[in-house]
């Protein structure tokens, strides 16, 4: 009996059978068919076969499972193999990580309950700097790529320290098996976020596809068949290699009422992110959201932060310009959330001589002072140690809920009565509301 067994959980459907959620269309049942494509990656994995061989990719729309179904992969993987590798590709809603990045992290512990429960320190992470990769699709891909190529070259070094820092209390520690990989995708799948997926799985090349329907309108819905591979003479379907699609059914697109949505779980990541800054831990099981979300608020403005020079690093903006002058680059840095990137070293990849910086972890700036010297005032989790390897700022459009800046006992920093008010920190951008017709075509009055 495996981990997840022993703890009692398992995948039920609504009429009792093992699959899907409640709510599930039709379909293969969810745990027999990831049974297989567990057994089939992990005898990949027994055999030492190539990376290809022992990665298996999930994808499907906004909503449909492809988290949930992520980790019962990752369970069932953790049966037979002592470590697991998950490739987070969606910055919106990441399994181990705050929103806004992507990386890669090795699991060893069962996944049993939602994403802020099982925070983790990545083996490598990226700075997006937004939920969504459509503000800049260029740096998201490159950086998946980078986090591909960890782990063709460096998941093996990394896999037999953990196993030896571990030792017996790492389940399956003596099993001789080559590492597997979940991947995770984002669910962004019109337009580019469609191309985007498409690239993911041409670079990855999984031996299985894991293919989510939410039972929604088809253009809503991934396309059939192997999208990715390239379209050759005759229509016919080229670059797929060996991948083996498995169609599951996913949740319905109208959610149950209570169903947490993606913003619920960027919310409780950030008030994790936020009471780990004071130090108090987890938030309480038996709280409520809103008991929850004024702690935060509390420890927020509790929580002591570092004081950094403004010209200490170098500050940049992922989608934008920031401000020449002075004054006007701490006004347009207060109250924002900043990645804290690697300091680049001659010789590396990855922030280190080449490619794109590595993210140590996330920052946000508290308060400025501009005389006599301008400074910065941020709060982070990184310690003493880690800050100095940090080389430089960077700022995107990531936000904290607005719960967590007004509320508790203390007034936020970053709002003001008359303000035109965001839902969180930072300016929000626009949105774009093409449902709304000119008043050239609403017709006559």
């Amino acid at each position: 009996r495996g981990p997840v067994e022993r703890r009692g959980f398992r995948v039920q459907a609504a009429d009792g059978a093992a699959g899907g959620p409640a709510g599930a269309a039709a379909g293969p049942p969810w745990r027999e068919s990831c049974e297989e494509c567990a057994e089939a990656v992990y005898s990949s994995c027994l055999a030492g076969q190539a990376l290809p061989c022992r990665t298996v990719a999930v994808c499907g729309a906004k909503g449909v499972g492809k988290s949930s179904v992520c980790r019962l992969l990752v369970n069932l993987l953790l049966n037979e193999c002592p470590v697991v590798a998950y490739l987070d590709t969606d910055c919106g809603q990441p399994e181990f990580t705050l929103p806004g990045l992507v990386s890669v992290s090795l699991v060893t512990d069962p996944l049993t309950g939602p994403p802020h429960l099982h925070q983790q320190e990545p083996q490598r992470s990226f700075f997006i700097g937004d939920t969504s990769p459509k503000a800049n699709p260029v740096v998201y891909f490159e950086a998946v790529a980078e986090l591909h190529r960890w782990l063709q070259e460096d998941s093996a070094a990394a896999v037999a320290a953990l196993v030896a820092r571990r030792g017996e209390g790492l389940r399956n520690a003596r099993r001789q098996v080559s590492l597997p990989v979940v991947v995770n995708t984002h669910g962004w799948i019109q337009g580019l976020g469609l191309d985007l997926v498409a690239d993911i799985l041409r670079l990855t090349n999984p031996a299985h596809v894991v293919q989510l329907s939410g039972g929604g309108p088809r253009e809503k819905e991934l396309p059939r068949g192997h999208f990715w591979a390239a379209e050759g003479a005759g229509g016919a379907r080229e670059g797929a290699g060996h991948a083996q699609i498995v169609p599951l059914a996913g949740l319905s697109a109208a959610k149950a009422p209570g169903m947490a949505t993606a913003a619920d779980h960027r919310a409780m990541a950030w008030l994790q992110w936020v009471l780990r800054l004071e130090g108090g831990g987890r938030a309480g099981a038996l709280e409520s959201p809103g008991q929850q979300l004024e702690r935060g608020a509390n420890a927020l403005a509790a929580a002591a932060p570092y004081r950094l020079p403004l010209h200490a690093l170098p500050v940049s903006h992922l989608f934008s310009e920031l401000p020449a002058g002075e004054e006007d680059m701490l006004r347009a840095l207060n109250g924002m959330v900043v990645g804290l990137l690697a300091a680049p070293a001659g010789g590396g990849r990855g922030g280190e001589g080449g490619g794109l910086p590595r993210c140590l972890g996330l920052g946000l700036v508290r308060a400025v002072q501009g005389t006599p010297a301008p400074e910065l005032y941020v709060l982070t989790e990184l310690g003493p140690g880690a800050l100095e390897g940090v080389g430089q700022l960077a700022v995107g459009w990531l936000e904290l809920p607005h719960a967590l800046l007004q509320g508790g006992r203390f007034h936020s920093p970053y709002f003001c009565l008359g303000a035109v008010q965001a839902e969180g920190s930072g300016a929000g951008q626009m949105k774009s509301r093409n449902n709304l017709l000119r008043g050239s075509s609403s017709g006559p009055d």
